[in-house]
């Protein structure tokens, strides 16, 4: 519509991971404007919405902006150590679970050699005729397709996690260079968030009276 919100493409979903979309809902007012997981929006059986409202969005994102920045300036050692601490537990989650997902990628990937190999056993031996070894196989070879690219970006990500280090000291210098933040600017979410993850509404079909909790990520020093 020409124009890009401020944290387009910086919101997640909490449980597949997949990023929101930004919605209009049919509307030119803003206060219908809504963030919803991008799974849900093009496939609805296999996530639930996690719908946000955008000036909700901001709004929290704002205050926890000038909560960090404020906590950072006025008391920097507590800050910094409750930072290394929670970004320490964060990472080794954050691998954890990226780990034990290769795994298990790898070892579904053997599985399917194996399979292959006895299909191809089963064709030589003339106990399967040709139509019927590429429909078995034909199965086999996508997700064969879809798990070897899922591998290779699951260790691209697990390189990157292990590379990326809290680096506290420049963070306070990006808060150095704010005095006062009155309003998010495309310049203050560039310097000061990695990602937002939404959480669903403790009833999701529900319009008022939910709760939801949304989790804030800071460039550098994660979530604190």
């Amino acid at each position: 519509m020409g124009e890009m919100d401020l944290l387009s493409g910086m919101v997640y979903c909490a449980d597949c991971g997949k990023r929101h979309y930004f919605c209009r809902c049919g509307s030119w007012n803003g206060s219908q404007y809504t963030y919803t997981c991008g799974t849900y929006h093009g496939h609805k059986e296999d996530c639930t919405p996690h719908t946000v409202k955008v000036m909700a969005l901001h709004e929290i994102v704002l205050a926890e902006v000038q909560r960090v920045t404020q906590e950072a300036r006025e008391h920097t050692e507590e800050f910094l150590q409750r930072a290394m601490d929670k970004h320490s537990s964060q990472l080794k989650k954050e691998l954890s679970a990226k780990t034990k997902e290769l795994d298990r990628a790898q070892k579904r990937l053997a599985d399917l050699e194996k399979l292959f190999r006895a299909a191809f056993e089963q064709l030589a031996l003339a106990n399967l005729s040709e139509t019927q070894f590429k429909a078995l196989t034909g199965g086999y070879e996508e997700e064969k397709q879809e798990l070897t690219i899922r591998s290779e970006m699951l260790e691209q990500e697990i390189n990157t996690e292990k590379e990326r280090m809290l680096n506290a000291d420049r963070f306070l210098k990006v808060v150095q260079r704010y005095t006062e933040i009155q309003e998010l600017t495309p310049e203050i979410v560039r310097e000061f968030i990695e990602k937002i993850v939404v959480y669903e509404r403790s009833e999701p079909w529900k319009k008022k009276n939910y709760t939801q909790q949304i989790d804030v990520y800071f460039n550098f020093v994660g979530q604190v």
